[in-house]
């Protein structure tokens, strides 16, 4: 007479482990999840700073106005959007082809991981466009 398990029958004993095995793998899957959810935030933030810095280039380089405040709006998200530029439109004779206007969006985006704190990761969005179209 032994004991007759089937597959899929646990013994009272078995239960004891699963809880051991569950609290083990618990914290490993909030930070996977975690980490994906920081990893998608992460990634629209800069899709975001890329398309700012594209709408403040393009108002740069065609002269309409100020690419500060262009891009700053254009990111209507993200608190706090640094905002550098850089290029002169203005060819230093007429032979010289067109120069390039340049600006840099960047944001510092707070990573608070559970059991892992990374504090901030700055992310930069970059758009070029010749002057003048």
């Amino acid at each position: 007479m032994g004991l007759d398990l089937r597959a899929g029958e646990r013994t009272p004993s078995d239960s004891g482990a699963m809880t051991v095995e569950f609290g083990i793998m618990f914290p490993v899957l909030i930070l996977l999840v975690s980490g994906a959810v920081f990893f998608g935030l992460a990634l629209h933030t800069q899709i975001t700073l890329t398309g700012a810095a594209r709408e403040g280039v393009r108002v740069y380089a065609l002269g309409g106005g100020d690419p500060v405040s262009i891009t700053q709006n254009a990111a209507p998200t993200l608190a706090g959007v640094a905002v550098t530029t850089s290029g002169n439109c203005n060819p230093a004779s007429p032979g010289d082809p067109p120069p390039q206007a340049w600006v840099n969006a960047s944001h510092d985006l707070n990573l608070n991981l559970p059991f892992l704190p990374l504090s901030t990761v700055t992310l930069n969005g970059r758009a070029v466009m010749r002057c003048g179209g």
